[in-house]
């Protein structure tokens, strides 16, 4: 159940998925299409696991069997339900081995999860596509600390680019982003093209090498949010079992 300031974050780790059958049951005819052509390489089906994720938390919420959700895009991508009236918003995200679905009744939500491990200009993108404020204080950092700081402005700056359902058609600096020393992260515009009142950030390290960045669009007098982070068994399929929750509260 999702009282009225909540957010529920829901993880999967798809490492341990021995069997097609435990998720391609809940695809729908064109997604089990898509699976079939382009094989059973792991990078190929994680987009379809996300979407069994998805499928499966949609259900959680509504007595709807997961294959009947039927989704539309929005101009630039954002999947949105077809097929029911609902008063919740969603958005999906996935990288390396996790998964991630993120869910609320509050206004339009972005979830974002980069594997940071990975090898990546950070210093490089950062000059190209950061405001200036915050390629300024990245280089304050040193090795380790800039980098970890890097991936949080990138899944920030992306989870509030899928909150809008703008992609990358809004410029990556066209935002500024000053996380603080108490844990608060507030966002600055270039433009008045938005109101950083009506927004709450979260940032998550779900398991090691990984980062995720939470936006959600909210009235300015909402009460502090609660965000639950929920973590499934890897056979979530066939278990509810909740094995991890983690609540953060977001001012």
């Amino acid at each position: 159940m999702l009282l009225n300031n909540e957010v529920h974050v829901w993880l999967a780790d798809f490492s341990s998925f021995k069997k097609i059958d435990s998720y391609r049951a809940l695809l729908n005819g064109d997604e089990f299409d898509r699976l079939r052509q382009d094989g059973e390489s792991f990078n190929k089906m994680l987009p379809l696991l996300s979407r069994a994720l998805l499928r499966k938390t949609l259900s959680r919420y509504r007595d709807v069997p997961p294959q009947q959700w039927k989704f539309n895009r929005g101009a630039y991508g954002k999947p949105e339900i077809a097929n029911f009236e609902v008063p919740f918003f969603f958005n999906v995200s996935h990288s390396a081995q996790l998964a991630v679905c993120a869910i609320c009744e509050i206004g339009p939500i972005g979830v974002d999860l980069e594997r940071t491990d990975r090898i990546c200009s950070a210093d490089r993108i950062a000059h190209r596509f950061f405001a200036q404020s915050e390629v300024d204080r990245l280089l304050e950092l040193t090795d380790e600390p800039r980098r970890r700081r890097f991936f949080e402005l990138w899944t920030l700056k992306e989870a509030y680019l899928k909150a809008k359902g703008v992609g990358l058609t809004q410029p990556l600096n066209s935002m500024s982003f000053f996380l603080k020393d108490d844990g608060t992260i507030a966002i600055q515009f270039v433009t008045k093209s938005d109101d950083p009142a009506c927004w709450a950030f979260s940032l998550f390290e779900p398991c090691l090498h990984y980062q995720l960045a939470l936006a959600v669009q909210r009235p300015k007098l909402l009460n502090p949010l609660n965000i639950r982070f929920l973590s499934t068994d890897a056979g979530f399929m066939e278990s509810e079992g909740v094995f991890k929750e983690d609540v953060a509260v977001v001012r």
